[in-house]
């Protein structure tokens, strides 16, 4: 059996991880992935498990902030073995038969193991590479008024990894 947490940046720990992680696992073994609408939608009953993950007064929330909440408790669970601390799912968006984004989780496992969905994530993670990049890029702009030496170069260390990160990452899809 698996042993789930949350990752430290969790935010809504309202339903044991231990229980989440079990949760959608099941979920995602029954439809081949998983979605957040079909985990909100799983989780609405109010005997659900993960019912009280939810902020259900629609007073407060509506249906897309629920459906945010599902993307998060999704991305938030963690598989825990000896070795390391590891995303227990990975979000893919891959072409469907009508030639339209299908976006949903998938077990890391199976994801190396099917070279689409391996490639779509690659290209995922070189996205959010250069994502963080152009923040850092923009952060030294700000920086280079204040001529800290120390951290400018910080600075230009972080965005010459990260763009060496995203280059291997390019070249391996």
């Amino acid at each position: 059996m698996r042993s789930y947490e949350y990752k430290n940046t969790a935010r809504n720990k309202k339903v044991d991880a231990q229980v989440a992680g079990e949760e959608l696992e099941r979920i995602r073994i029954r439809d081949g992935n998983l979605k957040s609408d079909v985990v909100l939608k799983e989780a609405k009953p109010a005997k659900a498990l993960l019912h009280p993950a939810f902020e259900w007064d629609n007073k407060k929330a509506g249906n897309e902030f629920r459906l945010i909440q599902s993307r998060t408790l999704i991305r938030s669970v963690r598989v825990v073995t000896e070795e390391a601390n590891k995303p227990a799912f990975i979000h893919v968006t891959v072409k469907n038969q009508e030639e339209k984004n299908d976006s949903y989780y998938q077990d890391p496992e199976i994801i190396i193991k099917n070279v689409d969905e391996f490639a779509h994530a690659m290209r995922e993670a070189v996205s959010k590479m250069d994502a963080a990049t152009e923040a850092v890029k923009d952060l030294e702009t700000f920086a280079s008024k204040d001529k800290d030496s120390d951290r400018m170069t910080m600075i230009a260390i972080a965005i010459k990894s990260l763009e060496t990160a995203s280059n291997a990452l390019g070249r391996a899809n």
